[in-house]
């Protein structure tokens, strides 16, 4: 389940529990539903992920692709299982991920 916030023209997706390929296909419909909505903000907080798979690491590097130069991306809350494989494959390094 992904829970949405959005606070003027900033958006924070929430995936909880297992952020697999079934919950990239529910976090990419809610991202490009509101992708021309003109929010300025797109914030990924994963506290509430336990598990990420290659699928949806390779959505977080589709969702600051598509986002452009005008919208700043963060992702936030990377800690246990979901930090090991943000790191094993130096995500970190490309993405502006914010480790709690």
């Amino acid at each position: 389940m992904t829970m949405i916030q959005r606070a003027g023209d900033a958006l924070t997706l929430k995936p909880a529990g297992r952020f697999d390929f079934a919950a990239c296909e529910a976090l990419q419909a809610e991202f490009e539903r509101e992708l021309d909505t003109g929010f300025k903000a797109f914030t990924i907080d994963l506290s509430g992920c336990a598990y990420i798979d290659s699928a949806a690491l390779g959505m977080l590097l589709y969702i600051d692709h598509v986002s452009g130069t005008d919208v700043a991306v963060r992702i936030v809350g990377v800690r246990g299982q979901v930090h090991d494989a943000v790191h094993k494959i130096h995500l970190d390094k490309v993405l502006n991920i914010f480790i709690r």
